[in-house]
């Protein structure tokens, strides 16, 4: 989903902007899927009231949870 070139920390980096859906369901189950033929398996596995809640668009996978958390109320986003 988020691309990097893992050459090492010299080589230059190639990011790839991806749209982000959140998805919740009736029974609050969350689901974060890239946009189109990436978050299609996914999706298939979403029950049949799972509802999008937003998009976003993110160049990193840091970006994508800290607009997530931000989307979801959760406060700051904290990486491991």
């Amino acid at each position: 989903m988020f691309c990097g070139n893992q050459a090492g920390p010299s080589a230059p980096r190639h990011t790839v902007r991806v749209r982000c859906e959140p998805w919740t369901d009736a029974e609050g189950r969350l689901t974060l899927c890239p946009e189109d033929e990436p978050g299609d398996s996914a999706r298939a596995t979403l029950s049949a009231d799972a509802s999008l809640t937003h998009v976003f668009d993110a160049e990193t996978w840091e970006q994508a949870m800290t607009q997530y958390h931000s989307h979801m109320g959760w406060g700051p986003y904290k990486p491991w």
